[in-house]
């Protein structure tokens, strides 16, 4: 034991020596293991009295703070099933009762912080930061002030170590790599997040908030945990004139149909009961009062003075565990309040759930650190545009024998590029001048749903490929300055097919027989780039929540990305529309073709009659 004790902590050293001391004076007959499983057992207690007293300060805090606070839910330790504190029903909830409600000036924002209020001058400086910079300045400081915050008791019940966090920024580069082949890898956002960090305490905090101190105090591991705290916990929050003027619209527009409505009867007393019905039926909840997804740090660029809204702390609002396919209540942002509303019955002994937007199990991992099963209700797998590329350039220099590797790739960019500036597409899709259908990554979700993007993509390609099929000679007169300048006629041939394509999906809701079959191909493609285990049939989904391993939170994100790619070749695409027809009508290529080069036709036919009039 001697010996063993030297490659010891001193905690766990002196661990050890109360076990002796316990053996030898209170229970000479249990082993030293016997004693020591149960001094582990009585920490394990001890640590959970902890969890529980720091939830009932916390609810006690809440009820004093909040103008009213339902008795139907509790705040419930869900530790077992790996989802820490969550609300449970203790009594059947009623849909559309109000389960708690607070005034604005009792979230965390900008608009009320400490830090805010500690000099006349802050205010400016943190208004002169984004979003983001400025949480994370403001909760830092609550943070640091402990027990003088306002927030102490709602800060004891807030993951604030390390450990509690499972989100991606604090995987390691061997952990990340569990995750390949899926597209969240390119998501994380380490490094901005740390350029942030190094703007805040180089500048921001010492220099323009004159607080060296808190600057110190936020370690750059206390700012990821502050970062990730404001990602899974945060909301968007209207400001109250915005709420106002939402609130005069509404009511402008209410009386603008009830007007037309009262119009309707007098002209015709028949439709009086309809008239009555159609007022009722558009008098409903604005669905932009939902909680809306966080944007990322990297993405974050307006000072908070240009926003029309403050990224908040909501204390209790964030105990709600999410849920994409069972969420059942909603915060609503009001003037001078914030309401928590049940969208659906819920019965007792139900947890209450909210919902952080619609997002993948990748996402929901990169943000909060865990997974829903089976799955999310909007999985997603990401076709890349540089596999598109490198596939049609083969299908290019294999299928064009006078199109080579080197002609190949600079066509496809020739071809991506057009796209990416036709102007067309933007008038037609109604893009914003920085919106194409051109993107690096494509999503395929379940059930065979792919965006319109990719097929149309796709069809612009396949019917080029098909264009230079049926007239190589053509073809390569009209790429063969490709690798320095696009010739107006292959500009001319791209335009065409680029209009031509969209009027074949977006009008008629048809696409040609080889694109399902390219898609497909590209499909398996992307497949195979999934680990063997989760695409051979030998992984299956864990039956419940828990403590998962960073291996088994990768596989579900895994398998169920992969399961979106499967549904594709699998016959799912094209997928249904609500009436049961299929999305896309699938026809003969040959037959678009024509259309495709009808105007090449008829300048060939034209060619002779000119020639016989000379």
């Amino acid at each position: 034991m001697e010996a063993q004790l030297f490659c010891l902590s001193k905690s766990q050293t002196q661990f050890f020596f109360l076990v002796e001391i316990f053996h030898f004076f209170f229970h000479p007959n249990l082993t030293f293991f016997q004693i020591y499983t149960l001094l582990v057992s009585c920490e394990a207690t001890l640590i959970m009295s902890d969890f529980d007293k720091e939830t009932e300060n916390f609810v006690n805090w809440v009820q004093k703070q909040f103008s009213s606070v339902s008795s139907k839910f509790e705040v419930a330790d869900l530790r077992k099933s790996g989802e820490g504190r969550g609300l449970i029903a203790t009594d059947n909830i009623k849909k559309g009762e109000i389960l708690f409600e607070l005034s604005r000036d009792h979230i965390l924002n900008i608009d009320n912080a400490a830090l805010t209020q500690l000099r006349s001058e802050n205010k400016a400086e943190l208004y002169a930061l984004n979003q983001w910079q400025a949480l994370i300045a403001c909760v830092a400081y609550e943070w640091f002030l402990g027990e003088k915050s306002k927030f102490y008791h709602y800060f004891n019940v807030l993951p604030l170590n390390r450990e509690n966090y499972s989100s991606l920024m604090f995987w390691n580069d061997e952990e990340l790599q569990l995750l390949k082949p899926s597209g969240v890898l390119g998501r994380i956002g380490k490094d901005a997040a740390e350029q942030m960090y190094a703007i805040l305490i180089g500048n921001v905090i010492p220099n323009k908030l004159k607080l060296p101190q808190l600057a110190e105090f936020l370690t750059l591991e206390r700012f990821h945990i502050v970062a990730s705290l404001i990602m899974s916990y945060s909301f968007d929050v209207d400001h109250p004139e915005e709420i106002e003027t939402v609130e005069q619209e509404d009511a402008e527009e209410e009386e603008v149909n009830e007007k037309e409505s009262h119009e309707t009867i007098i002209m015709d007393d028949h439709h009086c009961e309809d008239a009555h019905h159609e007022i009722n039926h558009h008098h409903t909840e604005d669905e932009d009062d939902e909680l809306s997804v966080d944007e990322d740090l990297d993405e974050a660029v307006d000072p908070v003075y240009e926003d029309t809204y403050f990224k908040s702390m909501v204390p209790l609002a964030d105990t709600l565990n999410s849920n994409t396919s069972h969420f059942n209540a909603t915060l609503k942002y009001e003037k001078t309040k914030l309401v928590m509303v049940a969208d659906k019955d819920i019965p007792k002994g139900e947890q209450i759930f909210n919902i952080y937007g619609e997002l993948p199990n990748s996402e929901i991992l990169r943000k909060y650190g865990y997974v829903e099963l089976p799955s999310s209700k909007f999985e997603f797998a990401e076709l890349l545009l540089s596999s598109i590329k490198v596939y049609f350039e083969g299908l290019f220099s294999t299928k064009i024998e006078c199109i080579k590797e080197p002609q190949a790739s600079h066509l496809i960019e020739c071809i991506i590029e057009t796209i990416a500036e036709s102007e067309y597409l933007d008038e037609e899709m109604m893009r914003e001048s920085d919106s194409t259908i051109i993107s690096e990554r494509y999503e395929i979700y379940a059930n065979g749903e792919v965006l319109i993007d990719v097929v149309l993509l796709l069809q612009i390609l396949t019917s080029i490929l098909q264009a230079g099929q049926s007239d190589e000679k053509w073809f390569k007169k009209i790429t063969k300055s490709i690798e320095r300048k696009p010739s107006p006629e292959l500009l001319a041939l791209i335009n065409r097919t680029i209009l031509k394509s969209y009027q074949l999906i977006e009008r008629n809701s048809f696409i040609t027989k080889s694109v399902k079959d390219y898609l497909e191909e590209l499909i398996k493609l992307r497949l195979s780039e999934y680990p063997t285990h989760i695409i051979d049939g030998t992984y299956n989904l864990p039956e419940k929540a828990g403590a998962f391993t960073k291996k088994e939170l990768a596989d579900v994100v895994l398998f169920n990305e992969a399961q979106c790619l499967r549904d594709v070749i699998d016959g799912k695409f094209p997928p249904k529309n609500e009436d049961g027809n299929n999305r896309y009508i699938t026809i003969d290529d040959d037959k678009f073709l024509k259309n495709i080069l009808k105007r090449k036709l008829e300048q060939e036919k034209s060619k002779p009659a000119k020639k016989h009039k000379k």
